[in-house]
């Protein structure tokens, strides 16, 4: 019995120790060291320019968020997000693949309330490969990218938040031109390490709709 007592206690230390070192259950993302991974879905509507073509695409996505700092109440943050996606339809006449490369510097309202404004810089890389199957043609091309979004985290209960959110992108191939979006995220953290978000936003790019869903799981490291 006395040695059982003896081993408990000296677990004690080492419990301690652990329990210190683990992370405070996330109040939103700002601010937050986290990494990410997502189910991605876009729908591209081309009705303009053809009737009844509607465009179907799913992928992947990763993100790392690391927090910098705190500096008279602003906060920033630095992030690097991964994505892939490829076409779902009309597979028998074509494949596009889109991947994109991003890093973010946010820097955000660091002070506790309800209502936490940011704003991120963003550069970006993006390849794009087409073959078309029917006539044996391929076509890749790549462009990098650079632009900002501003939104706001609105903490809605301990753990729960809502973000939505505006970004213009500019190419730096002319043939690209820019793009402007508007969207929102959810996001909750099931426990202090566990979380899931779920994500969409909308863009209008010369009469053509994109509409983009993403839904993933968080780890607060």
């Amino acid at each position: 019995m006395k040695t059982k007592l003896t081993l408990a206690l000296s677990l004690i230390p080492a419990f301690a120790f652990s329990a210190s070192g683990a992370p405070e259950r996330a109040d939103g993302v700002l601010g937050t060291d986290f990494v990410s991974v997502s189910a991605l879905y876009s729908n591209v509507d081309m009705g303009h320019y053809q009737s009844g073509l509607d465009l179907d695409y799913i992928g992947v996505g990763a993100r790392a968020n690391k927090h910098i700092g705190v500096q008279g109440g602003v906060g920033m943050d630095a992030s690097v997000m991964i994505s892939g996606r490829t076409n779902q339809n009309n597979t028998e006449t074509y494949t596009l693949d889109q991947n994109d490369y991003e890093v973010l510097l946010t820097f955000y309202d660091a002070n506790d309330g309800v209502f936490a404004p940011y704003f991120s810089a963003i550069a970006g890389y993006q390849t794009l490969n087409f073959k078309n199957k029917r006539y044996n043609f391929k076509e890749d091309s790549d462009n990098f990218f650079y632009g900002g979004e501003a939104g706001v985290e609105i903490h809605l209960l301990r753990g729960f938040s809502f973000i939505p959110y505006v970004d213009y992108l500019l190419s730096t191939d002319s043939d690209y031109g820019s793009q402007t979006s508007v969207g929102g995220m959810f996001n909750y953290w099931f426990t202090n390490r566990i979380g899931a978000n779920f994500e969409m936003n909308y863009a209008n790019n010369d009469h053509v709709d994109n509409l983009n869903f993403a839904a993933g799981v968080f780890w607060h490291f």
